[in-house]
This record gives C-alpha cells, structure tokens and sequence, in this order.
C-alpha cells in the first residue's frame, strides 16, 4: 500500500500504519514508509527501533495509534524538510 502511496505526484514521503496487537498483548502500530529519491526514510524508522534503506524502511512501536502517530509524522516531516533542504542549489 506504501509503494501505491509514492506514486501521488504530490507525495514525497507517503506512511500507512497498522493497529495490531503486540506480542505482549497492548497495542502497537506497524509503520511502513516510502521516499522519492532524495529523501531519507531509513533515518526515520533507524530512529525508532526499526530499520530498512532511504527509500523504504519501516518500525513497529509499542502504544495505539493516537500516541504513536503524531511523534511518527513529525519525524517524516523533519525528513521531508531535510531532503528539501539537500536539494536545494546553493546560493
């Protein structure tokens, strides 16, 4: 589904999370994310115990999707205006 979600000519960065039930029992999210080239989403999931390449990582992160997905965009979009920034000319 991730894959599906790069193609948007508007999208960048494209995420789907995943309620499941972790293996303790609670709640957990898996993250799935994509990346045009020149940004980075390894970092991201690297930063939240997970892991992959630039253009497609992932993680799973123990909590319910209210409490795991605000961190998880800010992270993307940290990425997204990182790789915006890289690619800009030099002035």
């Amino acid at each position: 589904m991730s894959s599906m979600l790069i193609t948007a000519n508007e999208a960048d960065i494209s995420a789907v999370f995943l309620e499941k039930v972790a293996e303790n029992g609670g709640p957990a999210v898996e993250c799935s994310f994509r990346a045009r080239p020149g940004f980075n989403v390894g970092e991201v999931a690297f930063q939240l115990g997970g892991g992959g390449h630039p253009p497609a990582s992932g993680c799973t992160i123990q909590g319910t999707i209210e409490e795991v997905a605000p961190r998880v965009v800010e992270l993307l979009k940290q990425a997204r205006r990182k790789g915006l920034a890289t690619s800009q000319p030099a002035s």
